[in-house]
């Protein structure tokens, strides 16, 4: 069998080896290039995974550390009383009621604010404005309840009598006894 090569692939070895010499030593260094090149590719991966964690970690801390923010207090501003309103309060020494109002003009009326207490449970109650001419006009009216007895209550109410006529303001119940009367 060996009588069958030649002389010369003895001598040189097969044809074209140093071709095939090449070619493994390249395959091989290819396959060593891309092990770099995955370990290369997981290093950065892990390395942005864990800078990731640690600023989700950062922030998810300082929100924990931070106080809630304070509620807002809405800023109240009273406008001032219109011209010419007038202010006056009584207490009835017999019934004990109490009436403190606010009378503000108006073209040829009255609008009133009033704050009652004192009165028991159940009456059935009138506002009623007192004119120089002795006119009795109803602003208003209401039935005194639980929370109205125990508490008092804030009513508005208006009137047909010219604001410089107007002698008083009194809080009677449907049988005419007067509560409390405030003379303005």
């Amino acid at each position: 069998m060996l009588d069958e090569v030649p002389p010369e692939a003895f001598l040189s070895g097969p044809p074209d080896a140093p071709h095939v010499l090449d070619a493994t030593l390249a395959s091989a260094r290819r396959e060593s290039e891309r092990g770099a090149l995955s370990r290369r590719m997981f290093t950065l991966a892990a390395a942005i995974v864990g800078v990731l964690a640690i600023a989700v970690g950062g922030v998810l801390f300082g929100r924990s550390t931070v106080p809630a923010p304070a509620e807002a207090v809405p800023q109240v501003t009273a406008a001032p009383p219109a011209e010419g309103t007038r202010f006056g309060t009584a207490v009835d020494p017999v019934t004990g009621a109490r009436l403190t109002v606010a009378m503000t003009p108006a073209d040829g009326w009255v609008r009133l604010n009033l704050a009652v207490s004192g009165i028991p449970q159940g009456e059935e109650c009138r506002i009623i404005v007192v004119g120089a001419d002795g006119l009795r006009e109803e602003a208003g009216s209401w039935l005194v309840g639980a929370k109205g007895a125990k508490d008092g209550v804030t009513l508005d109410g208006a009137a047909l009598v010219p604001p410089g006529e107007v002698t008083a303001v009194e809080i009677v119940n449907t049988d005419g006894k007067v509560f409390v009367s405030l003379p303005m």
